[in-house]
């Protein structure tokens, strides 16, 4: 059963390891724009529907309510903007979860608890202070969009790179001064964002990847670089 009155656009199923035989996910699509969203957790708890996606933005929370542990169908959770260091070890138990955004809070690690949520395929850790991504990122194999935009990070560990169904990578605004070759594996990625670092120059096997967008401003690049890669990758809108 899903959201009342909300419909199916698509035939593409997303395998999940059911808690209720019944229930189906949502494609990313129908997330964003059919999902009815719930905008406090007490809405959330009263209602008679099955509530898939769920906004506490700007709430002013230091923690994560334990509420949400009553929500077993949540596809859709939106935390920004609050106070937030760390997640609660039952956001591990949501099995449906796909998109969690944490922008605009108070993370210093990353959050490893997701690692348990089989299904996720969004991550968005935008101004946060990070310093560090994990060497063991790779346990989020199905992983399609993540971002680390305006955090402190100074290095790439290579294992973020084994996340092959990568499409989006938001590394922007940190302090990254080399990006390593395995960079290359990742054959879906279609935009990558590497603007404000101390970047000079990128792995030369990105001129045989199909990213359509590459951001490349304000980083220590020379034109003359900046146009040899244009030259090298005509499909690629590369911004500098």
């Amino acid at each position: 059963m899903l959201v009342s009155g909300l419909l199916l656009s698509c035939n593409t199923k997303i395998e999940v390891d059911t808690i209720d035989d019944s229930h189906q996910m949502l494609s990313e699509s129908e997330l964003y724009y059919k999902a009815r969203a719930y905008r406090n957790l007490e809405d959330a708890l009263n209602s008679d529907e099955e509530v898939i996606k769920l906004v506490l933005v700007r709430d002013g929370l230091s923690k994560v309510p334990e509420g949400i542990a009553r929500l077993p169908y949540i596809q859709s959770l939106d935390l920004v903007g609050n106070h937030l260091e760390d997640l609660p070890a039952f956001i591990g138990n949501m099995r449906y979860l796909q998109n969690i955004y944490l922008n605009d809070n108070q993370f210093k690690t990353f959050p490893k608890v997701l690692y348990k949520c089989r299904n996720l395929q969004s991550v968005l850790l935008k101004n946060n202070q990070l310093k560090h991504i994990p060497h063991d990122i790779n346990k989020l194999k199905g992983l399609k969009h993540i971002t680390f935009t305006n955090n402190r990070i100074e290095k790439i560990p290579k294992s973020l790179f084994d996340l092959i169904e990568l499409e989006t990578l938001g590394l922007r605004g940190n302090r990254i001064s080399q990006i390593p070759e395995s960079l290359c594996r990742l054959t879906n990625l279609k935009k990558l964002n590497l603007r404000g670092n101390n970047l000079t120059r990128l792995p030369d096997c990105v001129t045989s990847m199909s990213i359509e967008t590459l951001v490349l401003s304000q980083n220590p690049m020379s034109i003359v670089y900046i146009e040899t890669l244009r030259f090298a990758m005509p499909d690629t809108h590369i911004e500098f």
